[in-house]
């Protein structure tokens, strides 16, 4: 069942998950400035994968970031929260509007 996900999809500036440092608290802290638990299954879909976002995010199994090429449906259908980096949105708009 592919449920409407156009209410919990928030597009975000690329610096909320550029991070200083590869921190888990900095990563839930700045998800949860969105008003998102942190215990909500969350897409984070960046331009290009940061690897200090994907270390602090690791250890989370409710957190997935992917980079807007690697888009899958199976992540957009397992998760409740979308966060698109706005630079990502024009990579997918490339890539799948052809």
């Amino acid at each position: 069942m592919l449920l409407n996900k156009k209410d919990v999809t928030f597009s975000i500036e690329a610096s909320l998950f550029n991070l200083d440092k590869p921190k888990t608290k900095l990563l839930l802290a700045n998800i949860e400035k969105l008003n998102i638990s942190g215990r909500e299954k969350v897409l984070v879909i960046m331009a290009k994968k940061s690897r200090k976002a994907y270390l602090a995010a690791r250890n989370l199994s409710n957190i997935e970031i992917i980079s807007a090429d690697q888009l899958n449906l199976l992540s957009i259908i397992k998760t409740k929260y979308i966060l698109i980096e706005t630079d990502a949105v024009k990579i997918i708009t490339e890539i799948y509007n052809g």
